[in-house]
């Protein structure tokens, strides 16, 4: 009763004073739910409570969605499903337990991403839509929803919605505080009025808030989306955890970057360089790709969501389990091999458009890599291209004496040896390590 007439004094109020009057008090709301929780919980899972950190985001990857009213079915999900989207000002940083990332739902599933999605390719009206449709039903049954206590009410809020989708196509998705600091409206409050998503525990971003904006970025094709994470599993956060118990046995970081937004405070040895460097340089009609030393599998991310078909080798059995882990973090499909490259290739022909060898000297020298080996394995591959990444000085066996070759020499004896004839040195990292690019 009290809340009614509250809503009811903020509708006599003029509409800015009234928007000031409700984002302050969800921010109060906020944060005496973060101090309460802060106080109230153990050390393990309050270290996201004040992470205000925004990630952008492929909307592609936010593919399941909390249970919520508005799944585009006939029968209601039951009320004492545990799945329901969490409250941000309540459970915004928590780290819980539970079967609530079961991935039941998928976001697709949502009456309004169908509804909008008809609207938006067929110009069906709001008035054939089934989103359309539930919501005035609720509000004629006496619910209020959004705000909306009539079909005028809801009518008008349809017109600001296709607003608002039509200024994303024209003008990109742009993040809630950036949209606020063009009018002048800047606030703390807007950092947290994101997109919001969950990590369940094999990594998977749950979709929890903020339906609307993901529903355009998703039907207009938008390549990044800011959001803000809710809640993480627990069952992730032991896997962070052991991530970070890798990290410092070994000098703090790991070799590459970690793409996963819920790991991007894991610093790593080298940047995004190296990649784009050979991501520029690769000729068209080329789409698939052997890394022939994985390590965690970082090229393989980037360049499986660039279109190609991945293969990852990775002998080590603790980098595999890392690799393996961060794959189906991200729901990435590539093929991974448990075994030397120098193995691999005993299998036959091996038949890539693309060959990394980043790292194939640097970390195999303990296993005291041949000529033979490195000469055999150029002869088994089919290949367009190849990038070889390579020290000041290149150890290797050679008659049972081992023996330093030069960057230059490594390239002449991989041009002699494979199927490539033409050779281009495309730059140096930050430990002087040289990258050439190989191909036919």
């Amino acid at each position: 009763m009290l809340r009614r007439l509250l809503r009811a004094l903020l509708h006599l109020l003029p509409e800015e004073l009234a928007v000031r009057i409700v984002q302050f008090w969800r921010l109060r709301r906020y944060w005496l739910s973060v101090l309460k929780y802060k106080f109230s919980a153990s050390r393990s899972v309050i270290r996201y409570l004040s992470d205000d950190s925004v990630y952008w985001v492929d909307p592609r990857k936010i593919i399941f969605a909390m249970n919520s009213e508005g799944f585009y079915q006939t029968t209601p999900p039951p009320e004492n499903q545990v799945n329901w989207e969490f409250r941000v000002s309540e459970y915004h940083g928590r780290v819980m337990g539970g079967d609530w990332d079961t991935l039941k739902r998928k976001f697709s599933e949502l009456d309004f991403y169908r509804s909008y999605a008809e609207r938006a390719l067929r110009g069906t009206s709001w008035e054939q839509l089934p989103y359309y449709q539930r919501v005035l039903r609720q509000i004629n049954n006496g619910t209020e929803k959004w705000g909306c206590k009539s079909k005028q009410d809801l009518d008008e809020r349809c017109r600001k919605l296709d607003i608002i989708f039509n200024d994303i196509k024209q003008n990109g998705y742009k993040s809630r505080r950036l949209q606020r600091k063009e009018k002048g409206k800047d606030s703390l409050f807007d950092e947290v009025d994101e997109i919001g998503v969950n990590i369940g525990r094999h990594g998977d971003l749950i979709f929890n808030n903020g339906r609307h904006r993901l529903t355009f970025a998703k039907i207009l094709g938008i390549e990044l989306v800011p959001v803000r994470i809710t809640v993480r599993h627990s069952g992730w956060e032991e896997f962070v955890k052991e991530i970070e118990q890798y990290i410092q046995k070994n000098d703090g970081r790991v070799h590459a970057p970690l793409t996963h937004i819920g790991l991007q405070h894991i610093t790593a040895h080298h940047d995004d360089e190296k990649f784009e460097m050979i991501r520029r340089s690769i000729g068209e009609g080329n789409s698939t790709l052997l890394d022939t030393k994985a390590r965690w599998g970082y090229f393989c991310h980037r360049f499986v969501e660039s279109g190609f078909q991945c293969t990852a080798v990775e002998n080590d059995p603790e980098n595999r389990y890392f690799l393996q882990k961060l794959r189906r973090a991200e729901n990435k499909e590539f093929t991974v091999i448990p075994e030397s490259i120098f193995t691999f290739c005993d299998r036959g022909p091996l038949q890539y458009d693309i060959v990394l060898a980043l790292d194939i000297f640097h970390d195999l020298l303990n296993e005291e890599v041949c000529l033979e080996d490195w000469t055999r394995l150029l002869n088994s591959l089919d290949m367009n291209e190849m990038y070889l990444g390579l020290n000041a000085d290149t150890g290797m066996q050679r008659e049972g004496a081992r023996v330093s070759l030069s960057p230059e020499e490594v390239v002449n004896l991989a041009l002699d040896n494979s199927c490539l004839n033409s050779c281009q040195l495309l730059g140096k990292d930050e430990e002087g390590k040289a990258l050439y690019k190989l191909w036919r």
